[in-house]
């Protein structure tokens, strides 16, 4: 083969390799889909559609459902209560940043007094609280509450890991009985570097048959880094039972710290 009969090869196989080269960058799109968790579709290392893998969201079909104890209405005063419902999210890494609910009271007969709906969070693992305060009732005396997750298939997002986790403690806990009771504490933020906002915290009285007798919230705006505040939980009317042991859940939602 002549010099130029080389040269001219040389200078096809290099046009050639130019137009392959232009011809996979033109199909690229339609061989290979990038990952993303928005697109309506499942890609990429997601588990399901636009969920878990590299996804904030977590597919439904992998988390358990929130569990619900009990529900409960306790007498603010004769004619206004407050419910609370015992839960627990039994997932170690996803929660939920918006929760529809309702509450339904009824009397002694289950004849039904009145509905309250709410919106709240579902925070790391464990046993929480759900609190509705203020209820009106009227001249009806509760004896039966019910407590319903409204969203049917709620959107369960990855948590940050436990050690980013916000964390309180509530120590030096104090109960006095009277015709005006209250449950005093101090909550310590337990993170060195991250002040909590908006803190709720749902105090829970119990019998010696660890019965909830009667329940309270408070709320602190914020808890510096590393410090702490005195809290306090009051009763204007008697607790309906002998209280042998109190609860108290800090309510911290991560998904807006």
């Amino acid at each position: 083969m002549t010099w130029g009969a080389k040269r001219q090869l040389m200078y096809l196989g290099f046009l050639g390799g130019v137009l392959a080269l232009v011809v996979f960058l033109i199909a690229l799109p339609h061989i290979h889909t990038a990952p993303s968790c928005f697109d309506n579709k499942q890609n990429g290392d997601e588990h399901g559609v636009d969920c878990s893998g590299s996804c904030t969201l977590v597919c439904s079909f992998e988390v358990a459902p929130v569990k619900v104890f009990w529900a409960r209405a306790f007498p603010v005063t004769k004619n206004v209560y407050n419910a609370v419902a015992y839960i627990e999210n039994q997932n170690a890494d996803a929660g939920i940043a918006s929760l529809s609910y309702e509450f339904r009271l009824y009397d002694k007969d289950n004849v039904f007094i009145v509905r309250k709906e709410g919106k709240t969070f579902i925070g790391p693992a464990g046993a929480s609280a759900i609190f509705e305060g203020g209820i009106a009732v009227g001249n009806a005396v509760p004896e039966h509450t019910t407590f319903k997750i409204l969203d049917e298939n709620p959107v369960w997002s990855r948590l940050p890991k436990d050690s980013a986790t916000p964390k309180v403690a509530v120590r030096n806990v104090a109960l006095s009985s009277g015709t005006l009771s209250s449950l005093a504490g101090t909550a310590f933020n337990l993170s060195p570097v991250d002040s909590i906002r908006d803190l709720d915290l749902v105090a829970i009285l119990y019998d010696a048959n660890d019965n909830a007798v009667n329940a309270s919230k408070t709320y602190v705006n914020i808890l510096p880094a590393g410090g702490s505040k005195d809290i306090s939980f009051t009763w204007p009317t008697a607790l309906g039972g002998t209280v042998v042991r109190n609860e108290i859940i800090p309510l911290v939602n991560v998904f807006s710290q």
